[in-house]
């Protein structure tokens, strides 16, 4: 039995195919590699919020690539019918999964709303960057309705990263998770479980193991594209506000520095 045959496709999370990307890290990095210090960048309000802006995004960027190691454990170089070498059951493996994956795909959201407060310079803590706190601060709706279709798209996931990680609820991932849970133990202790499970069926952990796997990637990989729809219309927004704001601030100053000359161009 090979499980890919009975599963969809694996979906490959995207995080720097955006022109937000390049416009952003054509300034920032190159005042990051100007100056010798903070505090020199800190004096010339162009350059600052180029840097600023530019290390946000790197933040965001990073933590959407960081889905395809969910990606990684879902889809392994490896197959998952030989899990000798795994360091946990297959039920703890599903579990690890689920862990990694909540985490670090809510808090997506969390780094696009850091971004944008970068972008609109509404001078918001971390602690306080949420899109309440943005809509009151900002006139440009586009962004804050763009940064609410990524919250809403995330909203399932939200819930059931804090009922997990506040309360120890965690999902079932069959029909009779208890079975697959106590079958998958003893054979990584090195036992087999024989009988049948609670719907009189006999047992079958690698059935178990398969559909649970099948769930995560299907959830996956929906959740993953419609993430990146939503990112795609969020930079479309934020690309705008940043080259009308980067642009003002470089005239304002009138200064030839050959950091901006690509900006200029562009």
């Amino acid at each position: 039995m090979v499980m890919n045959q009975h599963s969809e496709a694996r979906y490959i999370v995207e995080s720097d195919n955006h022109e937000l990307i390049g416009r952003v890290y054509d300034p920032g990095g190159m005042v990051g590699l100007s100056f010798n210090s903070y505090d020199e960048i800190a004096i010339l309000p162009d350059c600052l919020y180029a840097f600023e802006v530019d290390g946000w995004l790197s933040s965001l960027t990073r933590r959407v690539e960081s889905l395809n190691l969910v990606g990684d454990m879902l889809w392994p170089e490896c197959s998952l019918e030989i899990f000798e070498d795994f360091p946990v059951s297959k039920y703890e493996w599903c579990n690890v999964i689920t862990d990694v994956f909540l985490m670090r795909f809510v808090s997506v959201t969390d780094c696009c709303l850091l971004l944008s407060n970068a972008v609109l310079e509404c001078g918001l803590d971390a602690k306080n960057s949420t899109l309440g706190n943005l809509r009151k601060l900002t006139d440009n709706l586009a962004i804050v309705d763009s940064l609410g279709r990524i919250q809403r798209i995330q909203r399932d996931h939200r819930v059931e990263r804090n009922k997990r990680f506040h309360r120890g609820v965690e999902r079932e991932f069959t029909d009779d998770d208890h079975t697959f849970k106590s079958v998958s133990i003893f054979e990584f202790r090195g036992t087999d479980l024989t009988g049948t499970d609670k719907h009189g069926r006999e047992i079958d952990l690698a059935k178990f193991f398969r559909n649970a796997i099948d769930v995560l990637r299907s959830d996956f990989n929906k959740s993953c594209r419609l993430l990146s729809e939503g990112l795609c219309i969020l930079y479309d927004e934020l690309g705008d506000e940043f080259k009308q704001r980067f642009s003002h601030k470089m005239a304002s100053h009138g200064r030839d520095h050959p950091i901006y000359g690509s900006q200029r161009e562009s």
